[in-house]
């Protein structure tokens, strides 16, 4: 006979064990399915991931043009055209800055106004910064000729010799009327016993030329071949008295129909007065 104790266990723990499948049951509801009348768990899968790839979002449409919209507004503004102007208007346009930074570099080292002091400079440098200045008269429509021989430097004030060869090179490109060529050389003279070593400057054009009458007064003040309101005259007398203050010299012979050419020769070295 068993003891009544003995006989309580089993149903006891069969209560228990009941009670424990229900708690389970409740608190892994979501883990768990009935397969044939038996719970079986199965672990939930994650959700699956969104693939977004080739999908437009909602708000495509505000970025993307209408299509009849768009070959409407093409043809409008001639859109072939300016996509096929458009690089070279670009490239015009660096060009152009590219160029006003020459001239400004150019201008400041041809002026060297703050330079009231002998200076040596070199007067291939010299020419080539003018032809830059003047280069929107040049473009397409004259040939420069260099003809540049090893030369040393002149002592003399910058900007006065820059002067000259602005106002030579100025009347060349006036006398030339639609294309043509300027002549530019450059060449040592040798010293001789006692004077001291010169620089030659040959400026020739292939413009109108003069007559041997306009030839005898071309550095007479206010003389001018120029129309009314085109010309001071007074560009070449000023060239002349810079030269002379050097203590070099010009000279000039002309042709008509054939060309004019200015030879100005200037000493290395200032007269000892003027040093």
């Amino acid at each position: 006979e068993q003891h009544p104790r003995q006989l309580l266990r089993p149903a006891a723990r069969a209560d228990q064990s009941r009670h424990r499948s229900r708690f389970l049951s409740q608190r892994q509801g979501s883990d768990r399915i009935r397969i044939g009348g038996s719970d079986r768990r199965q672990c939930l899968r994650p959700p699956p991931r969104l693939a977004f790839h080739g999908v437009r979002p909602q708000w495509s449409h505000l970025i993307q043009p209408d299509d009849v919209q768009f070959k409407n507004k093409k043809n409008t503004i001639d859109y072939d055209f300016i996509k096929k102007d458009l690089p070279r208007l670009i490239k015009s346009c660096q060009d152009g800055a590219q160029r006003t930074r020459d001239i400004v570099l150019g201008l400041r080292n041809f002026s060297r106004l703050e330079e009231a002091q002998l200076k040596e400079i070199d007067i291939q440098e010299s020419i080539d910064t003018t032809l830059e200045i003047l280069k929107g008269e040049i473009k397409n429509r004259v040939v420069i000729n260099k003809n540049y021989e090893p030369v040393p430097k002149i002592f003399c004030f910058a900007s006065q010799i820059n002067q000259v060869v602005m106002n030579i090179l100025s009347n060349a490109l006036q006398a030339i009327q639609g294309n043509g060529q300027i002549w530019i050389t450059i060449l040592p003279i040798k010293p001789i016993a006692g004077q001291v070593g010169k620089v030659q400057i040959s400026i020739q054009d292939s413009g109108v030329g003069m007559e041997p009458q306009v030839l005898e007064k071309i550095f007479e003040p206010f003389f001018t071949t120029k129309g009314v309101g085109q010309g001071t005259g007074l560009g070449l007398s000023i060239s002349y008295g810079i030269i002379q203050n050097h203590g070099g010299e010009i000279q000039v012979r002309s042709q008509k129909g054939i060309g004019t050419e200015f030879v100005v020769i200037i000493p290395v070295e200032p007269p000892k007065e003027k040093a």
